[in-house]
């Protein structure tokens, strides 16, 4: 019994020593290292009736925020508060050089659903991964609720895309 143990001991000594230090249960990398200056969320209202025809895009240029802001934007309707979506894109100065604005626009079919954003880690190919976790209400009414969420990402990083997850299904990837 006392030898079954020692092994025991040291196959998880040997198993734990082993292990690199970043490696989370997800196999991604957590990189703590991910500050605003590479990605930043841009606070817009997370619900927004004005969101449902909205897809996840990348923008790269004042020009692009431009037209999406009047020929996508202003042509949706049923927009909650549409200034405050506009206002918040156009107020975050985004200086497009360095940067680029990532929307990433999904509709659940829960209402009162809660998405609560982790801190993005790095994939396999240095790539980030912002994953959401989803509370469902106890009591569903199975209506369709649009989400959307706007970063500022940095264009000196090297990223090629962003995927985003809801638990663990993939939600959207957004390439650049």
């Amino acid at each position: 019994m006392r030898h079954l143990f020692f092994v025991s001991l040291f196959s998880l000594i040997a198993f734990f020593s082993g292990c690199d230090g970043d490696a989370t249960l997800n196999g991604y990398l957590d990189d703590a290292n991910i500050t605003e200056d590479e990605i930043m969320n841009l606070e817009i209202n997370v619900t927004d009736n004005g969101y449902f025809y909205l897809e996840s895009r990348t923008i790269e240029t004042a020009a692009l925020l431009n037209s999406f802001l009047t020929n996508t934007v202003s042509r949706q309707s049923s927009w909650d508060d549409q200034a405050d979506f506009n206002d918040t894109l156009t107020d975050a100065n985004v200086d497009f050089n360095a940067y680029r604005i990532v929307l990433m626009c999904v509709t659940l079919d829960s209402s009162n659903t809660t998405l609560l954003q982790k801190d993005p880690v790095l994939d396999d190919d240095d790539n980030p991964i912002i994953a959401f976790t989803e509370t469902l209400p106890t009591t569903p009414n199975y209506n369709l609720t649009p989400y959307c969420y706007a970063y500022r990402v940095s264009k000196n990083e090297g990223y090629t895309q962003i995927e985003f997850t809801i638990g663990t299904r993939l939600a959207k990837t957004v390439k650049f």
